[in-house]
This record gives structure tokens, C-alpha cells and sequence, in this order.
């Protein structure tokens, strides 16, 4: 026959859980703060003794063809063929233009356009008409015109050119008509 072994108490059961748990955790921690690592020392850089540290001042600035500085005409070939056949180089500073120039366009229609024309004229009498008007003498005709005029936005396009420099005229015309969170 086989013997029953008694329950546990619960007690006994919890402290022996508590002294496992403390027991694993002093193990852990007593472990964690050993280092098989070796002590390494930070060594000091040695600087040539004709090392100059050359530092620009804050009126000084870099020039635009620094490498020429090395003296290496190695160099100058490389890079001077390096920019010559840097077609994205190149795109880069034509997409900055042009995003300056309609930056500038886009600021221009702010404001008011004002068109002034003039003319000065000054006629006399004609040799081959006998009865000119006039009577014989010289006289000045100018005139000036002018037109001031300014778009009211009241479709907002030129916020929308504002705050999107890149949108077709077309693709602010379409988003106009639609409502976003800043609209409420």
C-alpha cells in the first residue's frame, strides 16, 4: 500500500517561496556586478609639434575653393572634374533658383500692380497741307495713364501658393473647396 503524504501548510509553502525568490535575487545582483572586462586606459593622442590649430575667426570665412589649400594638384583635377560632371549638383542649385524665383512671384502678387503709360508728342505743320489745323505753329500732345489694381483673394489661391510653393494652380483650386481642421 501506498503512503499519503501530508498536505503542506500554505505558510510553510509562501515562506519557502519568499527565500527562493530572495536567494535567486542575491545570486542575480551578486553576479551582475562582476566584470570580465579588462580596465582599459584612454590613451593621449600625440599631435605633431608643427601642428598649427588653424581656426577661422568670425569675420573670416572659408573659401569657396578650399582644396587648392592642400597644394595637391591631384586633388584640384579630381574635384574640379567631380563639380564639372555633377549634373545633380547642378539640378540642386537650378531647383533652388527656380524655387527663389517663384518664391519671389508668389510674394509679388501680394501687393497692388500698378501700370503707368506715357506718351509726349510734338507736332508742327505740315509742308505739303496748306490749311493745317493749327495754324501754322508747333504744339505738344502728351498724355498719361495709368492702372492700379489688385486681386482680392477670396478664393484663397494665393494662401494655398503660400503654404504649398510646389501646388498647381489646379491643385489649389480643388482643395478650396474643402474643409480641413483649421476651418473649424
Amino acid at each position: 500500500m501506498t503512503r499519503l503524504r501530508p498536505l503542506p501548510d500554505v505558510q510553510t509553502e509562501v515562506w519557502l517561496m519568499t527565500v527562493k525568490v530572495l536567494l535567486a535575487t542575491v545570486m542575480a545582483l551578486s553576479l551582475g556586478g562582476c566584470s570580465l572586462a579588462p580596465t582599459v586606459e584612454k590613451p593621449e593622442p600625440s599631435v605633431p609639434e608643427n601642428w598649427s590649430s588653424a581656426r577661422l575667426s568670425a569675420n573670416e570665412k572659408l573659401p569657396l575653393d578650399w582644396w587648392r589649400g592642400f597644394g595637391d594638384p591631384a586633388l584640384v583635377t579630381l574635384v574640379e572634374e567631380a563639380l564639372g560632371a555633377n549634373s545633380d549638383l547642378q539640378l540642386a542649385a537650378a531647383r533652388v533658383a527656380e524655387a527663389r524665383a517663384r518664391l519671389t512671384g508668389q510674394q509679388a502678387e501680394q501687393y497692388p500692380l500698378l501700370e503707368v503709360e506715357g506718351s509726349a508728342v510734338r507736332q508742327g505743320p505740315s509742308e505739303e497741307v496748306v490749311n493745317s489745323a493749327g495754324g501754322g505753329q508747333p504744339f505738344n500732345d502728351i498724355q498719361v495713364g495709368g492702372v492700379l489694381s489688385y486681386e482680392l483673394d477670396l478664393g484663397a489661391a494665393c494662401e494655398c501658393q503660400r503654404s504649398s510653393p510646389g501646388a498647381s494652380p489646379g491643385q489649389c483650386s480643388e482643395s478650396r473647396g474643402r474643409a480641413t481642421s483649421r476651418d473649424w
